[in-house]
Protein backbone atom coordinates (compact mmCIF):
# COMPACT_ATOMS: atom_id res chain seq x y z
CA UNK A 1 0.00 0.00 0.00
CA UNK A 2 2.22 2.64 1.04
CA UNK A 3 4.48 1.72 -2.15
CA UNK A 4 1.34 3.23 -4.59
CA UNK A 5 1.23 5.80 -2.58
CA UNK A 6 4.63 6.68 -1.89
CA UNK A 7 5.92 6.84 -5.21
CA UNK A 8 3.52 6.73 -8.02
CA UNK A 9 1.20 9.61 -6.70
CA UNK A 10 4.22 12.21 -6.19
CA UNK A 11 5.50 11.09 -9.74
CA UNK A 12 2.24 12.00 -11.31
CA UNK A 13 2.26 15.42 -9.89
CA UNK A 14 6.02 16.42 -10.98
CA UNK A 15 5.67 14.69 -14.47
CA UNK A 16 2.78 16.88 -15.22
CA UNK A 17 1.86 16.38 -18.86
CA UNK A 18 -1.02 19.05 -19.55
CA UNK A 19 1.25 22.36 -19.44
CA UNK A 20 -1.74 24.63 -18.34
CA UNK A 21 -1.85 23.06 -15.13
CA UNK A 22 1.43 23.70 -14.46
CA UNK A 23 2.20 26.49 -11.68
CA UNK A 24 5.30 28.33 -13.93
CA UNK A 25 2.94 27.98 -17.28
CA UNK A 26 0.60 30.23 -15.74
CA UNK A 27 3.09 32.86 -15.10
CA UNK A 28 1.55 35.08 -17.92
CA UNK A 29 -1.86 34.78 -17.03
CA UNK A 30 -1.11 35.82 -13.67
CA UNK A 31 0.99 38.85 -14.55
CA UNK A 32 -1.94 40.12 -16.18
CA UNK A 33 -3.25 41.00 -12.88
CA UNK A 34 0.30 42.71 -11.40
CA UNK A 35 1.28 44.26 -15.12
CA UNK A 36 -0.65 45.89 -18.00
CA UNK A 37 -2.92 48.67 -16.74
CA UNK A 38 -4.12 50.09 -20.13
CA UNK A 39 -4.33 53.78 -19.22
CA UNK A 40 -7.49 55.31 -20.27
CA UNK A 41 -7.14 59.51 -20.16
CA UNK A 42 -9.12 61.63 -22.25
CA UNK A 43 -7.29 64.31 -23.61
CA UNK A 44 -8.68 67.38 -25.72
CA UNK A 45 -10.42 66.11 -28.31
CA UNK A 46 -13.39 68.14 -29.29
CA UNK A 47 -16.92 66.35 -28.63
CA UNK A 48 -17.28 66.01 -32.33
CA UNK A 49 -13.75 64.96 -33.10
CA UNK A 50 -14.16 62.37 -30.06
CA UNK A 51 -18.03 61.18 -31.72
CA UNK A 52 -16.17 60.16 -35.22
CA UNK A 53 -13.95 58.07 -33.60
CA UNK A 54 -16.16 56.59 -30.87
CA UNK A 55 -17.58 52.99 -30.81
CA UNK A 56 -18.78 53.15 -27.23
CA UNK A 57 -18.25 56.34 -25.14
CA UNK A 58 -20.08 55.06 -22.21
CA UNK A 59 -17.46 52.50 -22.21
CA UNK A 60 -14.46 54.71 -23.19
CA UNK A 61 -14.13 52.29 -26.36
CA UNK A 62 -12.42 54.12 -29.57
CA UNK A 63 -11.70 53.21 -32.72
CA UNK A 64 -9.64 55.55 -35.05
CA UNK A 65 -9.45 54.95 -39.12
CA UNK A 66 -6.85 55.06 -40.59
CA UNK A 67 -7.16 58.51 -42.06
CA UNK A 68 -6.85 59.71 -38.21
CA UNK A 69 -4.04 57.46 -37.32
CA UNK A 70 -1.81 59.17 -40.22
CA UNK A 71 -3.18 62.72 -39.06
CA UNK A 72 -2.13 61.99 -35.38
CA UNK A 73 1.30 60.57 -36.84
CA UNK A 74 2.11 63.81 -38.77
CA UNK A 75 1.02 65.81 -35.65
CA UNK A 76 4.23 63.87 -33.71
CA UNK A 77 6.42 64.11 -36.38
CA UNK A 78 5.81 67.90 -36.87
CA UNK A 79 5.97 69.15 -33.91
CA UNK A 80 2.68 70.86 -33.78
CA UNK A 81 0.73 72.77 -31.52
CA UNK A 82 0.08 71.14 -27.96
CA UNK A 83 -3.57 70.46 -28.49
CA UNK A 84 -2.84 68.69 -31.56
CA UNK A 85 -0.19 66.54 -30.12
CA UNK A 86 -2.47 66.35 -27.08
CA UNK A 87 -5.29 65.03 -29.67
CA UNK A 88 -2.77 62.88 -31.48
CA UNK A 89 -1.79 60.82 -28.13
CA UNK A 90 -5.40 60.34 -27.32
CA UNK A 91 -5.72 58.45 -30.50
CA UNK A 92 -2.71 56.75 -29.67
CA UNK A 93 -3.97 55.54 -26.33
CA UNK A 94 -6.71 53.82 -28.49
CA UNK A 95 -4.75 52.24 -31.20
CA UNK A 96 -2.40 49.31 -31.54
CA UNK A 97 1.22 50.40 -31.69
CA UNK A 98 2.13 52.61 -34.59
CA UNK A 99 5.78 53.80 -36.40
CA UNK A 100 5.98 56.66 -33.87
CA UNK A 101 8.47 55.51 -31.22
CA UNK A 102 11.22 58.15 -31.66
CA UNK A 103 8.94 60.53 -31.64
CA UNK A 104 7.18 59.52 -28.56
CA UNK A 105 10.49 59.44 -27.02
CA UNK A 106 11.42 63.18 -27.77
CA UNK A 107 8.24 64.11 -26.14
CA UNK A 108 9.30 62.64 -22.96
CA UNK A 109 11.38 65.40 -22.45
CA UNK A 110 8.30 68.37 -23.03
CA UNK A 111 8.45 70.86 -20.96
CA UNK A 112 4.36 70.58 -20.97
CA UNK A 113 3.91 67.87 -18.85
CA UNK A 114 0.25 66.82 -19.71
CA UNK A 115 2.17 65.91 -22.71
CA UNK A 116 4.71 63.68 -21.00
CA UNK A 117 2.05 61.89 -18.67
CA UNK A 118 -0.04 61.10 -21.76
CA UNK A 119 2.96 59.91 -23.73
CA UNK A 120 3.94 57.39 -20.68
CA UNK A 121 0.45 56.56 -20.68
CA UNK A 122 0.24 55.62 -24.86
CA UNK A 123 3.52 53.74 -23.89
CA UNK A 124 1.97 52.01 -21.38
CA UNK A 125 -0.84 50.77 -23.36
CA UNK A 126 1.03 49.91 -26.44
CA UNK A 127 4.10 47.63 -24.25
CA UNK A 128 0.85 46.06 -22.48
CA UNK A 129 -0.61 44.93 -25.88
CA UNK A 130 2.93 43.82 -27.83
CA UNK A 131 6.01 42.62 -26.39
CA UNK A 132 7.68 42.76 -29.50
CA UNK A 133 7.06 46.24 -28.54
CA UNK A 134 8.60 46.35 -25.46
CA UNK A 135 11.85 44.89 -26.99
CA UNK A 136 12.49 48.00 -29.22
CA UNK A 137 12.87 50.35 -26.24
CA UNK A 138 15.91 48.30 -25.52
CA UNK A 139 17.79 49.91 -28.98
CA UNK A 140 17.10 53.15 -28.46
CA UNK A 141 18.22 55.73 -25.40
CA UNK A 142 14.92 54.58 -23.17
CA UNK A 143 16.66 53.88 -19.99
CA UNK A 144 17.82 57.21 -19.84
CA UNK A 145 14.99 59.04 -20.22
CA UNK A 146 13.06 56.86 -17.81
CA UNK A 147 16.38 57.28 -15.44
CA UNK A 148 15.28 61.27 -15.76
CA UNK A 149 11.66 60.58 -15.21
CA UNK A 150 12.04 58.53 -11.97
CA UNK A 151 14.97 59.78 -10.30
CA UNK A 152 13.85 63.76 -11.16
CA UNK A 153 10.53 64.59 -11.61
CA UNK A 154 8.63 66.21 -9.20
CA UNK A 155 5.17 65.12 -10.69
CA UNK A 156 3.68 62.49 -8.99
CA UNK A 157 1.46 61.55 -11.65
CA UNK A 158 4.92 61.46 -14.01
CA UNK A 159 6.38 59.52 -11.56
CA UNK A 160 3.85 56.76 -11.37
CA UNK A 161 3.12 56.43 -14.92
CA UNK A 162 7.26 55.65 -15.47
CA UNK A 163 7.17 53.14 -12.58
CA UNK A 164 4.05 51.01 -14.13
CA UNK A 165 5.78 51.61 -17.91
CA UNK A 166 8.78 49.74 -15.87
CA UNK A 167 6.84 47.65 -14.49
CA UNK A 168 5.50 46.30 -17.76
CA UNK A 169 8.98 46.22 -19.39
CA UNK A 170 9.78 43.99 -16.14
CA UNK A 171 7.10 41.25 -16.60
CA UNK A 172 8.33 40.98 -20.68
CA UNK A 173 11.68 39.80 -19.02
CA UNK A 174 14.66 39.47 -20.78
CA UNK A 175 17.84 41.30 -21.17
CA UNK A 176 15.85 44.54 -20.89
CA UNK A 177 14.67 43.43 -17.55
CA UNK A 178 18.06 42.47 -16.27
CA UNK A 179 19.34 46.31 -17.87
CA UNK A 180 16.18 48.02 -16.29
CA UNK A 181 16.00 45.99 -12.74
CA UNK A 182 19.82 46.23 -12.29
CA UNK A 183 19.36 50.41 -13.22
CA UNK A 184 16.20 50.69 -10.96
CA UNK A 185 16.20 48.73 -8.23
CA UNK A 186 17.97 50.95 -5.35
CA UNK A 187 14.97 53.81 -6.89
CA UNK A 188 12.55 51.64 -6.18
CA UNK A 189 14.01 50.28 -2.90
CA UNK A 190 14.03 53.70 -1.70
CA UNK A 191 10.56 54.62 -2.93
CA UNK A 192 9.15 52.05 -1.15
CA UNK A 193 10.96 53.20 2.35
CA UNK A 194 9.97 57.05 1.57
CA UNK A 195 6.82 57.70 -0.15
CA UNK A 196 3.81 58.59 1.52
CA UNK A 197 1.79 58.01 -1.90
CA UNK A 198 -0.35 54.60 -1.70
CA UNK A 199 -0.08 54.64 -5.54
CA UNK A 200 3.15 54.81 -6.04
CA UNK A 201 3.88 52.26 -3.25
CA UNK A 202 1.35 50.28 -5.27
CA UNK A 203 3.14 50.28 -8.99
CA UNK A 204 6.66 49.69 -7.21
CA UNK A 205 5.17 46.39 -5.76
CA UNK A 206 3.92 45.22 -8.79
CA UNK A 207 7.50 45.99 -10.42
CA UNK A 208 8.62 43.22 -7.62
CA UNK A 209 5.59 41.03 -7.84
CA UNK A 210 6.23 40.98 -11.58
CA UNK A 211 10.25 40.46 -11.09
CA UNK A 212 9.32 37.01 -9.45
CA UNK A 213 7.05 35.86 -12.12
CA UNK A 214 9.25 36.49 -14.97
CA UNK A 215 11.05 34.51 -17.51
CA UNK A 216 14.03 33.63 -17.39
CA UNK A 217 13.85 33.33 -13.82
CA UNK A 218 15.83 35.10 -11.47
CA UNK A 219 18.58 35.04 -9.46
CA UNK A 220 16.83 33.04 -6.24
CA UNK A 221 19.27 36.10 -4.06
CA UNK A 222 17.25 38.71 -5.46
CA UNK A 223 14.07 36.46 -4.99
CA UNK A 224 14.75 36.25 -1.10
CA UNK A 225 15.15 40.15 -0.90
CA UNK A 226 12.02 40.81 -2.44
CA UNK A 227 10.09 38.25 -0.34
CA UNK A 228 11.63 39.73 2.72
CA UNK A 229 10.17 43.42 1.54
CA UNK A 230 6.60 41.49 0.87
CA UNK A 231 6.68 40.49 4.38
CA UNK A 232 6.59 43.81 5.37
CA UNK A 233 4.41 44.65 2.57
CA UNK A 234 2.01 42.55 4.27
CA UNK A 235 1.53 45.10 7.13
CA UNK A 236 -0.01 47.69 4.57
CA UNK A 237 -3.60 46.62 4.59
CA UNK A 238 -3.60 47.78 1.47
CA UNK A 239 -5.73 45.10 -0.83
CA UNK A 240 -4.02 45.52 -3.43
CA UNK A 241 -0.37 45.75 -2.43
CA UNK A 242 -1.34 42.74 -0.17
CA UNK A 243 -2.80 40.64 -3.14
CA UNK A 244 0.44 41.52 -4.84
CA UNK A 245 2.12 40.10 -1.97
CA UNK A 246 0.21 36.87 -2.14
CA UNK A 247 1.20 36.02 -6.15
CA UNK A 248 4.87 36.92 -4.89
CA UNK A 249 5.02 34.11 -2.24
CA UNK A 250 3.32 31.75 -4.51
CA UNK A 251 6.05 31.90 -7.11
CA UNK A 252 8.54 31.92 -4.23
CA UNK A 253 7.13 28.85 -3.00
CA UNK A 254 7.13 27.38 -6.79
CA UNK A 255 10.63 27.62 -7.36
CA UNK A 256 13.06 24.41 -7.53
CA UNK A 257 15.11 26.03 -4.57
CA UNK A 258 14.83 24.53 -1.32
CA UNK A 259 13.22 26.87 1.13
CA UNK A 260 13.71 25.91 5.20
CA UNK A 261 10.84 24.89 6.34
CA UNK A 262 10.83 27.58 9.48
CA UNK A 263 10.62 30.42 6.78
CA UNK A 264 7.43 28.29 5.34
CA UNK A 265 5.67 28.26 9.11
CA UNK A 266 6.75 31.78 9.02
CA UNK A 267 4.99 33.35 5.43
CA UNK A 268 2.24 30.44 5.88
CA UNK A 269 1.20 32.06 9.51
CA UNK A 270 1.21 35.68 7.81
CA UNK A 271 -0.89 34.94 4.95
CA UNK A 272 -3.21 32.89 7.25
CA UNK A 273 -3.96 36.02 9.74
CA UNK A 274 -4.76 37.56 6.50
CA UNK A 275 -7.12 35.15 5.12
CA UNK A 276 -9.02 34.55 8.28
CA UNK A 277 -9.53 38.23 8.51
CA UNK A 278 -11.25 39.05 5.06
CA UNK A 279 -15.05 39.89 5.15
CA UNK A 280 -15.07 40.31 1.49
CA UNK A 281 -16.41 37.51 -0.42
CA UNK A 282 -14.45 38.72 -4.04
CA UNK A 283 -11.35 39.50 -2.08
CA UNK A 284 -11.61 36.41 -0.07
CA UNK A 285 -11.65 34.41 -3.34
CA UNK A 286 -8.63 36.25 -5.05
CA UNK A 287 -6.30 35.76 -1.48
CA UNK A 288 -7.50 32.41 -0.97
CA UNK A 289 -6.77 31.37 -4.25
CA UNK A 290 -3.42 31.70 -4.13
CA UNK A 291 -2.71 30.80 -0.19
CA UNK A 292 -4.50 27.16 -1.20
CA UNK A 293 -1.98 27.06 -3.82
CA UNK A 294 0.64 27.99 -1.48
CA UNK A 295 -0.29 25.23 0.57
CA UNK A 296 0.03 22.44 -2.22
CA UNK A 297 3.49 24.13 -3.13
CA UNK A 298 5.00 23.47 0.83
CA UNK A 299 3.02 20.12 0.93
CA UNK A 300 4.86 18.82 -2.58
CA UNK A 301 8.12 20.04 -0.67
CA UNK A 302 7.75 18.72 2.30
CA UNK A 303 9.72 15.30 2.53
CA UNK A 304 9.84 15.13 5.75
CA UNK A 305 6.45 15.07 7.05
CA UNK A 306 6.74 18.61 8.91
CA UNK A 307 4.06 20.80 7.37
CA UNK A 308 1.07 18.73 8.18
CA UNK A 309 0.38 18.97 11.69
CA UNK A 310 1.51 22.47 11.55
CA UNK A 311 -1.00 23.14 9.21
CA UNK A 312 -3.68 20.83 11.28
CA UNK A 313 -2.76 22.54 13.97
CA UNK A 314 -3.52 26.16 13.35
CA UNK A 315 -6.96 24.53 11.62
CA UNK A 316 -5.97 25.36 8.29
CA UNK A 317 -6.03 21.81 6.84
CA UNK A 318 -9.35 22.09 8.32
CA UNK A 319 -10.44 25.30 6.15
CA UNK A 320 -8.84 23.86 3.38
CA UNK A 321 -11.38 21.20 3.44
CA UNK A 322 -14.71 22.48 4.95
CA UNK A 323 -14.50 26.16 3.70
CA UNK A 324 -12.27 26.97 0.72
CA UNK A 325 -13.15 24.33 -2.01
CA UNK A 326 -17.10 24.53 -1.02
CA UNK A 327 -16.62 28.02 -2.22
CA UNK A 328 -18.44 28.33 -6.04
CA UNK A 329 -15.35 29.26 -7.55
CA UNK A 330 -13.58 26.81 -10.50
CA UNK A 331 -10.35 28.78 -9.58
CA UNK A 332 -10.01 28.38 -6.24
CA UNK A 333 -11.78 25.06 -6.35
CA UNK A 334 -9.18 23.45 -8.83
CA UNK A 335 -6.36 24.97 -6.37
CA UNK A 336 -8.02 23.56 -3.60
CA UNK A 337 -7.91 19.98 -5.46
CA UNK A 338 -4.20 20.90 -6.17
CA UNK A 339 -3.35 21.24 -2.65
CA UNK A 340 -5.57 17.73 -1.63
CA UNK A 341 -3.33 15.99 -4.26
CA UNK A 342 0.25 16.67 -2.35
CA UNK A 343 -1.65 16.93 1.08
CA UNK A 344 -2.75 13.04 0.55
CA UNK A 345 0.47 11.90 -0.58
CA UNK A 346 2.59 12.57 2.63
CA UNK A 347 4.37 9.49 4.18
CA UNK A 348 2.96 9.34 7.66
CA UNK A 349 0.29 11.70 7.31
CA UNK A 350 -1.50 10.99 3.90
CA UNK A 351 -3.69 8.20 5.29
CA UNK A 352 -5.00 10.47 8.27
CA UNK A 353 -5.44 13.18 6.12
CA UNK A 354 -7.46 11.24 3.84
CA UNK A 355 -9.90 10.22 6.95
CA UNK A 356 -10.82 13.92 7.73
CA UNK A 357 -11.47 14.83 4.04
CA UNK A 358 -13.94 12.10 3.83
CA UNK A 359 -15.44 13.89 7.51
CA UNK A 360 -16.20 16.69 4.68
CA UNK A 361 -18.24 17.13 1.18
CA UNK A 362 -14.45 17.76 -0.07
CA UNK A 363 -14.42 14.23 -1.97
CA UNK A 364 -17.77 14.42 -3.39
CA UNK A 365 -17.11 17.72 -4.99
CA UNK A 366 -13.88 16.46 -5.98
CA UNK A 367 -16.18 13.04 -7.80
CA UNK A 368 -18.43 15.68 -9.01
CA UNK A 369 -16.35 18.00 -10.23
CA UNK A 370 -14.60 14.24 -12.78
CA UNK A 371 -18.42 13.89 -13.71
CA UNK A 372 -20.10 16.58 -14.68
CA UNK A 373 -17.05 19.18 -15.35
CA UNK A 374 -16.59 20.52 -18.63
CA UNK A 375 -13.52 22.41 -17.57
CA UNK A 376 -10.39 20.05 -18.61
CA UNK A 377 -7.65 21.92 -16.15
CA UNK A 378 -9.73 22.40 -13.50
CA UNK A 379 -10.80 18.09 -14.72
CA UNK A 380 -7.39 17.86 -14.64
CA UNK A 381 -6.45 18.72 -10.88
CA UNK A 382 -9.49 16.84 -10.12
CA UNK A 383 -8.64 13.71 -11.75
CA UNK A 384 -4.96 14.05 -9.17
CA UNK A 385 -6.67 15.13 -6.15
CA UNK A 386 -9.35 11.80 -6.82
CA UNK A 387 -6.39 9.08 -7.63
CA UNK A 388 -4.32 10.32 -5.20
CA UNK A 389 -6.69 10.21 -2.31
CA UNK A 390 -7.75 6.93 -2.99
CA UNK A 391 -4.62 5.38 -3.03
CA UNK A 392 -3.91 6.58 0.05
CA UNK A 393 -6.93 6.24 2.19
CA UNK A 394 -7.51 3.28 4.22
CA UNK A 395 -10.32 0.69 3.56
CA UNK A 396 -12.72 2.18 5.95
CA UNK A 397 -13.18 5.05 3.25
CA UNK A 398 -12.75 3.21 0.40
CA UNK A 399 -16.06 0.91 1.09
CA UNK A 400 -18.19 3.81 1.43
CA UNK A 401 -17.70 4.30 -2.16
CA UNK A 402 -17.90 0.74 -3.48
CA UNK A 403 -21.79 1.46 -4.02
CA UNK A 404 -21.46 4.65 -5.27
CA UNK A 405 -22.09 4.87 -8.71
CA UNK A 406 -21.10 8.58 -9.12
CA UNK A 407 -17.74 7.30 -7.57
CA UNK A 408 -17.37 4.67 -10.58
CA UNK A 409 -18.52 7.20 -13.22
CA UNK A 410 -15.81 9.35 -11.94
CA UNK A 411 -13.76 6.76 -11.79
CA UNK A 412 -14.19 6.20 -15.71
CA UNK A 413 -13.87 9.11 -16.70
CA UNK A 414 -10.42 9.07 -14.87
CA UNK A 415 -9.50 6.03 -16.71
CA UNK A 416 -10.53 7.24 -20.24
CA UNK A 417 -9.20 11.18 -19.80
CA UNK A 418 -5.56 10.55 -18.11
CA UNK A 419 -2.13 9.94 -19.29
CA UNK A 420 -0.63 6.42 -18.89
CA UNK A 421 0.60 7.16 -15.76
CA UNK A 422 -2.42 8.24 -14.24
CA UNK A 423 -3.94 5.37 -16.26
CA UNK A 424 -1.93 2.63 -14.28
CA UNK A 425 -2.96 4.97 -11.14
CA UNK A 426 -6.70 4.60 -11.67
CA UNK A 427 -6.89 0.80 -12.44
CA UNK A 428 -5.24 0.08 -9.53
CA UNK A 429 -7.95 1.83 -7.59
CA UNK A 430 -10.13 0.14 -9.86
CA UNK A 431 -8.67 -2.93 -8.86
CA UNK A 432 -8.25 -1.87 -4.94
CA UNK A 433 -12.37 -1.37 -4.82
CA UNK A 434 -13.36 -4.38 -6.96
CA UNK A 435 -11.85 -6.75 -4.80
CA UNK A 436 -13.35 -5.05 -1.61
CA UNK A 437 -17.10 -5.56 -3.30
CA UNK A 438 -16.08 -9.27 -3.80
CA UNK A 439 -15.04 -9.87 -0.86
CA UNK A 440 -18.76 -8.66 0.29
CA UNK A 441 -20.14 -10.98 -1.60
CA UNK A 442 -21.25 -7.62 -4.47
CA UNK A 443 -21.43 -8.29 -8.37
CA UNK A 444 -18.93 -6.43 -10.08
CA UNK A 445 -20.50 -6.79 -13.44
CA UNK A 446 -23.32 -5.16 -12.64
CA UNK A 447 -20.87 -1.80 -11.51
CA UNK A 448 -18.51 -2.60 -14.71
CA UNK A 449 -21.69 -2.40 -17.14
CA UNK A 450 -23.48 -0.06 -15.84
CA UNK A 451 -21.00 2.33 -15.41
CA UNK A 452 -19.23 1.52 -18.71
CA UNK A 453 -15.98 0.75 -17.46
CA UNK A 454 -16.16 -2.55 -19.10
CA UNK A 455 -16.47 -0.84 -22.03
CA UNK A 456 -14.02 1.29 -21.30
CA UNK A 457 -11.60 -1.55 -20.37
CA UNK A 458 -12.12 -2.87 -23.74
CA UNK A 459 -11.26 0.21 -26.01
CA UNK A 460 -8.16 0.49 -24.17
CA UNK A 461 -7.00 -3.19 -24.78
CA UNK A 462 -7.77 -2.90 -28.26
CA UNK A 463 -5.69 0.31 -28.60
CA UNK A 464 -2.48 -1.95 -28.13
CA UNK A 465 -0.86 0.01 -25.07
CA UNK A 466 2.77 -1.56 -25.03
CA UNK A 467 2.96 -1.01 -20.81
CA UNK A 468 3.04 -4.37 -19.17
CA UNK A 469 2.01 -3.23 -15.70
CA UNK A 470 -1.27 -2.16 -17.59
CA UNK A 471 -2.15 -4.54 -19.85
CA UNK A 472 -1.74 -7.17 -16.97
CA UNK A 473 -4.63 -5.18 -14.90
CA UNK A 474 -6.78 -4.64 -17.22
CA UNK A 475 -6.52 -8.39 -17.85
CA UNK A 476 -7.04 -8.90 -14.33
CA UNK A 477 -9.96 -7.12 -14.25
CA UNK A 478 -11.43 -8.38 -17.55
CA UNK A 479 -10.64 -11.99 -16.08
CA UNK A 480 -12.38 -11.47 -12.92
CA UNK A 481 -15.61 -10.09 -14.93
CA UNK A 482 -15.65 -13.28 -17.13
CA UNK A 483 -15.21 -15.53 -14.11
CA UNK A 484 -18.16 -13.62 -12.43
CA UNK A 485 -20.37 -13.76 -15.91
CA UNK A 486 -19.31 -17.76 -15.87
CA UNK A 487 -20.35 -18.04 -12.37
CA UNK A 488 -16.97 -18.73 -11.34
CA UNK A 489 -16.62 -17.64 -7.51
CA UNK A 490 -13.30 -17.76 -7.35
CA UNK A 491 -12.21 -14.23 -8.86
CA UNK A 492 -8.42 -13.87 -8.84
CA UNK A 493 -8.27 -10.31 -8.10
Amino acid sequence: MSNIRENPAKQAFKNREIAQSSLRQKKREMLLSLKRSIEDDQLGLTVSEIEEGAVDRKKKIYRFNEKQKQAAIQAVERKSNEKAILDALFVFCHSNPLPVLQNLLILLTHPNTNIVQQTLTVLINWTALDSAYTKNLGSTNFIKLLEQILYYSSNEEIQRKGIILLNNIISDGGELRDNCFERFKGFISKTLETSKSIEIIRACTDCLGSLICSEPLIPFSIVEIIINIFKKLLLSNDEQIIYTCFIGFRYYFDRDELISMDEMKDIIIKLWKIIISISSNELFKEYACSFVIILGAVSYKDSESIIFPFLYENEIIQWLTQKAILYNDLKLQKACFYAIENLCVDKIYGTKYCSLLDETNAMKIIINSLVNCSNGIVANEAIKAFINFFLACGDDELIKYYNDFTFFIALRNCINETTKKQLSLSLLILRRILVKRLEDGLSIVSILDSSQIYSSLIEIKKKSIKIPKIISLIQEILNAYINEENEESDLSL
